[in-house]
């Protein structure tokens, strides 16, 4: 591919479930076929942070420590409350291109 782009996408659960994380799995495989390099930013399964590959799309998942709150809507919900080092990190390392995150994110914890 020409013009292979760094994207990176934010997202609250990667691919555990709902149609949030499915949605966004299927968007980052897409996109990681078209020859793109694809990484994905969400919560972690504990407080250490973590970096997987997801074999089927070969997207890089960050994964970042997180919370276990309880949940009436899904079985489990988890946030991350102090993610902006590991973001500086995440961003210094990937160096995106297109940063598909919530301006939030990218304002406050960049800045």
């Amino acid at each position: 591919m020409k013009n292979k782009l760094n994207i990176l996408m934010t997202i609250e659960n990667y691919p555990i479930y709902g149609g949030s994380g499915i949605t966004t799995r299927r968007f980052a495989t897409s996109l990681a076929k078209r020859g793109h390099n694809v990484a994905v930013v969400c919560p972690g399964e504990n407080i250490i942070h973590k970096i997987d590959i997801d074999t089927e799309s070969d997207v890089i998942v960050y994964r970042l420590s997180s919370l276990l709150l309880p949940s009436f809507l899904y079985k489990e919900t988890r946030i991350s409350p102090f993610p902006m080092n590991y973001m500086k990190y995440i961003f210094k390392e990937f160096n995106p291109d297109i940063d598909m995150n919530p301006k939030s994110w990218t304002q406050t914890y960049l800045s």
